[in-house]
């Protein structure tokens, strides 16, 4: 896939994110239209002497058993902890979940991170401890660094803040302008770079 040949090409180039147009159906499916987030989750497993297709899946795979943590505590912050039970008995019983984590795609890595930034967003607007800001804009960095659409997750969470912070005055200015730094910085220097 193409994940596997990027992930490839940052190993053998040694760069930062390589830039390799599609010319001919035979050229290298290196490019840099995606945030590489994935890519290097597989070139790390790449170095670590996992062969391609297994290096890709073992991120995938590790996400999938990540992802039930995110959903549980989620589920339990806006609920109670049979909720969150639930909510892990659905995803680990969906059949699409475990076709979709047994393929070297984005969607277990992206869902993992997306709802872990909106699991410390939830836990900031009710507990308005810093860290979980911090977390917050951490994953929801992550997030965008996965997948374009996490820009959107990013803006959203930004436009709960903002509410909050027009309503109550909270969080203060400084944390808004650092959840902003955190969240779009990296993704906002990878647009700017594809740009030119």
């Amino acid at each position: 896939t193409r994940y596997i040949a990027v992930a490839e090409k940052i190993i053998t180039d040694g760069a930062l994110y390589p830039i390799v147009l599609h010319n001919s159906p035979n050229d290298s499916y290196a490019t840099s239209i995606c945030p590489p987030l994935f890519e290097y989750l597989i070139s790390v497993f790449l170095l670590l002497g996992f062969e391609k297709l297994t290096a890709g899946g073992m991120v995938s795979l590790l996400f999938l058993a990540f992802l039930p943590f995110p959903i549980y505590y989620l589920a339990k912050e806006v609920g109670n902890r049979g909720i969150g039970y639930l909510s892990v008995l659905c995803l680990i019983s969906m059949a699409s979940t475990w076709y979709v984590g047994t393929y070297v795609w984005t969607e277990t890595t992206f869902t993992f991170l997306s709802l872990s930034a909106l699991l410390f967003c939830v836990k900031y607007l009710t507990t308005d401890h810093t860290e979980n800001l911090l977390l917050c804009s951490f994953f929801c960095m992550l997030s965008c660094l996965t997948k374009w659409i996490g820009i959107f997750i990013g803006i959203s969470i930004l436009s709960v803040l903002l509410y909050r912070y027009y309503k109550e005055n909270r969080p203060s200015g400084v944390m808004l302008l650092l959840y902003s730094i955190i969240s779009f910085l990296p993704v906002s220097v990878l647009l700017l770079r594809n740009a030119i």
